[in-house]
């Protein structure tokens, strides 16, 4: 199960919102982590990463999605994750669910 270090408060791209939007995630929904693990499955996502990969790519008004990586083995997974269709739309409306609370891209 993927965790996210309490220390690191940037996001996926790298930004302060990022890290305020996951304090609010682990505030209001406790195990946040398990209640994702719906995304891994056959026709589905192969990992979290892959997730949210593919949930930013097809996400209307989304342009440009960033990815970066320290080795080309995640640099290939990145790829194939943002090559791939998008998630299953029982996901996409799970997820619309679990997070609609969240207004901002700060997470309030």
């Amino acid at each position: 199960m993927a965790q996210i270090p309490a220390q690191d408060n940037r996001g996926a791209c790298g930004s302060e919102a990022g890290g305020r939007a996951r304090s609010h995630e682990r505030r209001h929904f406790s195990g946040a982590h398990d209640s994702l693990d719906f995304l891994i499955r056959e026709g589905g996502a192969s990992s979290l990463p892959d997730a949210a990969y593919r949930f930013c790519r097809h996400e209307p008004g989304v342009d440009v999605v960033l990815s970066g990586t320290g080795s080309l083995e995640h640099l290939e997974s990145n790829v194939a994750s943002l090559s791939a269709p998008p998630l299953p739309e029982e996901d996409l409306a799970r997820l619309r669910r679990i997070f609609a609370s969240v207004h901002q891209v700060s997470g309030e």
